[in-house]
């Protein structure tokens, strides 16, 4: 509801306030969470949307839509008071439509910037009192390539109101491109909806809402204990990465066919295999999974923008002697009651439930699943083509956060978790483990849960998917080397929008082995490596057992103390690494830089000899 502050001081007197608006629990929790977490945990909620359009832009038409659209939208024109208690809004804003031109730089200099902008942003925090509480930017690659980026916190934008925001921004754009007036569906304001949940917050409906979650939970509150890589302390931590897993169009039209025969929806279909994911892989027969619910669509406020989410906690109990159809069918129902139930929120569960809270634990939700496959719906911009992305967050509220987002027909699975509790070994692991466990359902979904070979214990599931293998005498380089001969010009390995092939390997691996032998390492040195995965790691890691030596791989993530330990305790005499870890480690170890070696393998200035080979 809308209210006035006493004796409130406005942020800069050259704003002109419109009204002042209390802001919902869902926020409120953003907001406390910021606060508790500090700097990290508001970074936690930088969200970040990416269009690259291709064609011919008018950047005048769009900066002139996207300020159309914040102009439009309460929830954009605002901050947050000090105490966290209402949202102050403006009539107008000021904020900077930056456009930036890297039409100058060669197209690998172009990502490499792109890649240091998006860490920046991910690194740098929004102030929620001083505001704005959004970042615009159109970065120029080519006369026909443009990337527009939307970097806004998560306290005024959830999934919803970024498809608000795309869907006005091209509608807009299409009308100004066309010299015709707007003709946008009026937009209900973040005001409206305090208005509404105020009064929602005195019904009966309410009452019952509540009473649902409290009764579901007062008898037994599960926690899904997932077996870290590292010691969880005593304290939160919020430092995270993410790993994107592709599942092709074959498969996700198979577990839409397949679930619709549980009577279930693909959003459904995937929640629940995924709680048997969980249940086997952290031997667990009561499993809890968070799973976000847009209050704009509950409450039909379409063209609301503002943070208006549930996090439900989707309880269930995975029985291994029931068919996947079976456990399907019956999780329907849990799923679809708590949709029915959604209007309450996470911290309005908590504070009506008692339990005793664990020192660097998140009580009942620590794992989220979203469903994000409709965002790019309604998005069209005339005389031009788009792809959306999203851009990995460097900080993460959950210990995993899977987001399922689609690229036309197929499903990508977004893994962002906590770095300080899991390797990324691990999370790529569950990744191929649990598409494993899809495959196996589409195959048959009638087979018991217990007896199927997606049994996480016994790893059968991964093994049945490599075959059978025949064991070599042959070292590893010697297998390697027939490879790069009988399939010379065939992609060895792809990684995000890079190939190479068995010949390139081979010949950039030769390079960076005479390098090192060059610079000193000798058959049986041990050779630190630290760098993020690549086609250059791998590189490395060969042309490292190529020069006779033996490769120590070091996790970039680790903490540096950990990092020089190891390089100290192993007997490390050389160190390879990435430029941005240059500094980063206190060592005597001698460190060569990747990025100052690759232009002198690439131009194959090196000589060529008969590398040495590690028999070890």
């Amino acid at each position: 509801m809308t209210s006035t502050l006493d004796n409130f001081n406005p942020f800069d007197a050259n704003k002109e306030i419109e009204k002042v608006v209390l802001i919902n629990e869902s926020q409120k929790e953003i907001w406390l969470s910021c606060v508790i977490g500090g700097e990290q945990a508001s970074l936690a909620y930088n969200e970040s949307i990416s269009l690259t359009l291709t064609g011919e832009l008018s950047i005048d038409k769009l900066k002139k839509s996207f300020y159309d659209i914040v102009q439009r939208h309460e929830a954009l024109r605002s901050t947050i008071s000090n105490n966290g208690e209402y949202f102050i809004i403006y009539k107008s804003l000021d904020f900077e439509f930056e456009l930036v031109d890297l039409t100058h730089l060669s197209e690998d200099y172009q990502e490499i910037a792109m890649k240091a902008f998006f860490k920046m942003q991910m690194h740098t925090p929004i102030d929620l009192q001083e505001g704005p509480l959004f970042r615009v930017f159109v970065h120029k690659i080519s006369e026909t390539e443009h990337r527009f980026n939307l970097i806004i916190h998560h306290i005024i934008c959830d999934g919803w109101s970024k498809g608000v925001i795309l869907e006005n921004l091209s509608k807009l754009y299409n009308s100004y491109k066309n010299g015709l007036l707007p003709n946008l569906p009026n937009a209900v304001q973040i005001s409206d909806y305090a208005i509404q949940q105020n009064q929602f917050l005195q019904s009966e409906e309410f009452k019952q809402i509540e009473k649902f979650w409290v009764d579901l939970y007062k008898e037994n509150m599960p926690l899904v204990d997932l077996p870290a890589d590292f010691d969880r302390g005593t304290a939160r931590t919020y430092k995270a990465a993410r790993i994107d897993h592709s599942l092709s169009g074959t498969l996700v039209s198979k577990l839409k066919e397949t679930g619709s025969k549980a009577g279930c929806s693909l959003a459904n279909t995937m929640l629940s295999l995924f709680e048997v994911y969980l249940s086997q892989y952290t031997k667990q027969t009561d499993i809890v999974i968070g799973l976000p619910a847009a209050g704009q669509l509950a409450t039909a406020n379409y063209e609301l923008v503002g943070h208006c989410v549930n996090v439900l906690p989707i309880k269930s109990k995975v029985d291994n002697s029931q068919s996947f159809l079976n456990y399907l069918s019956k999780s329907k129902s849990h799923f679809l009651d708590a949709f029915d139930h959604q209007l309450f929120s996470f911290g309005q569960l908590l504070k009506k439930l008692n339990f005793k809270r664990v020192h660097g634990r998140i009580p009942l939700v620590p794992i989220v699943l979203n469903i994000d496959t409709e965002l790019n719906n309604g998005v069209a911009f005339e005389g031009l083509t788009h792809c959306l992305t999203s851009t990995p967050r460097a900080y993460e509220t959950f210990e995993i956060f899977l987001n399922l987002t689609s690229d036309k027909d197929t499903l990508i699975l977004e893994w962002t978790y906590n770095t300080q509790l899991f390797k990324e070994a691990t999370i790529n692991k569950m990744s191929a483990e649990f598409e494993t466990m899809l495959q196996v359902f589409v195959e048959n979904p009638n087979i018991i849960i217990g007896e199927s070979k997606t049994n996480i214990a016994t790893n059968e599931g991964i093994a049945a998917s490599i075959g059978n293998t025949v064991a070599s005498n042959q070292t590893f380089l010697n297998l390697f080397k027939t490879s790069s001969v009988n399939y010379a010009k065939k992609t060895a390995v792809s990684f995000q929008k890079a190939t190479i092939s068995y010949k390139e390997i081979d010949q950039q691996s030769d390079s960076l082995a005479v390098f090192l032998i060059v610079q000193g390492v000798k058959k049986g040195d041990v050779v630190a490596i630290a760098t993020e995965r690549s086609i250059k790691m791998l590189i490395g890691l060969i042309a490292i057992l190529k020069a006779g030596a033996v490769y120590l791989p070091l996790d970039p993530e680790y903490p540096s103390d950990r990092i020089e330990f190891m390089l100290e305790d192993s007997g490390s005499k050389t160190l390879l690494l990435s430029k941005k870890y240059q500094n980063a480690y206190r060592t005597t170890v001698k460190t060569l830089v990747i990025e100052d070696i690759w232009p002198l393998l690439t131009k194959r200035t090196l000589p060529t000899i008969n590398v040495i080979g590690c028999d070890l």
